[in-house]
């Protein structure tokens, strides 16, 4: 430090004392170029939170798992991680170069959620002429705040004023994925029900039982080979009306469309357990046979419900041979 700098120094931090303050030195010409370039820390934290609202970090691990899925086309479902400060799901249509609002969750308190149910064209502030998907869509779900802290999603009807989207790198969280519509429109009105159970057995392997059955609006259990329903169809029982049932028996090898070159499974299978509506009203199976447009599967979260189990073949039940 050169002596004009010094005497300078000397000079404020005598005017600074006898003023009843604290005396500090002041940088050099050079020290103080080389302190320009510093962002104060208060600055840091300001800029790392915004406008106080939500920080950025808040925003980074909010996110959707939205995956291509089945729908009789008045539903979709979501799950959701790290909803950092509470607030809704939204489902968007976004084709040629336009994106609307066409479903809405219910307020999810802040935290993770899994299989939440998302309605279609239920949106408050929007009407709608249709009440499901008439086709094949991709849908995009996006994550929305609830601003105004009053638990309704208000974004549509104020105009996007409120209840805006989580962000993240500058856009919206937004998870894009394909839905499949299966089914008729009463199906999606009525939102037909199922639950199963299929227990692992032993089976003389031209027949298993499923435990137990309820199914909202009737059809079949069928046994599909292998786990999920991607497998042959082996099996399917009779008719069943709307209600509960207790050991349903399934035979094997006998299914309307189906064709088989055995009788009996032979060896110790994994098998996935099914509910399918009767969509037609005529009592029989038809899925097979028409190729998948009618008898489809009661859905749960997004896919068929489903129930796989490991079938064991009991040699002595099977006649002593096992292939």
């Amino acid at each position: 430090m050169d002596i004009k700098w010094t005497v300078i120094n000397t000079l404020l931090a005598l005017a600074v004392i006898g003023a009843g303050g604290t005396a500090s030195a002041l940088a050099s010409p050079g020290e103080a170029m080389d302190r320009t370039s510093e962002t104060p820390v208060l600055a840091q934290a300001q800029a790392q939170t915004g406008n106080g609202s939500a920080s950025n970090a808040s925003n980074a691990t909010a996110g959707t798992v939205f995956t291509p899925q089945q729908s009789y086309g008045a539903t979709v479902t979501v799950d959701v991680e790290n909803l950092s400060d509470g607030g809704f799901v939204v489902i968007r249509r976004e084709e040629n170069n336009s994106s609307r609002i066409i479903g809405v969750s219910r307020y999810l308190a802040p935290g993770s959620y899994e299989d939440v149910q998302v309605e279609l064209f239920e949106v408050p502030g929007r009407n709608f002429s249709q009440s499901r998907l008439e086709g094949d869509r991709e849908l995009t779900a996006f994550l929305h705040r609830d601003s105004d802290g009053d638990r309704q999603f208000d974004f549509v009807r104020t105009d996007e004023a409120t209840d805006g989207a989580y962000t993240r790198d500058g856009g919206p969280v937004r998870n894009p994925a394909n839905v499949t519509v299966i089914g008729s429109a009463a199906l999606a009105r009525t939102q037909p029900t199922a639950d199963i159970s299929f227990t692992p057995q032993a089976t003389a392997g031209t027949a298993v039982t499923v435990r137990s059955a309820n199914l909202s609006d009737g059809g079949f259990i069928v046994v599909h080979r292998g786990e999920g329903t991607s497998g042959q169809v082996l099996g399917v029982s009779r008719y069943l009306a709307p209600g509960n049932y207790t050991d349903v028996r399934v035979p094997l090898f006998d299914v309307p469309g189906e064709e088989f070159s055995r009788t009996n499974l032979g060896r110790d299978e994994n098998l996935t357990a099914v509910p399918y509506l009767d969509t037609n009203d005529n009592s029989r199976y038809e899925y097979v046979a028409t190729n998948g447009s009618v008898d489809v599967p009661y859905l749960s979260n997004g896919g068929p419900l489903t129930d796989p189990a490991a079938v064991r073949i009991n040699a002595s039940a099977a006649g002593g041979s096992r292939a």
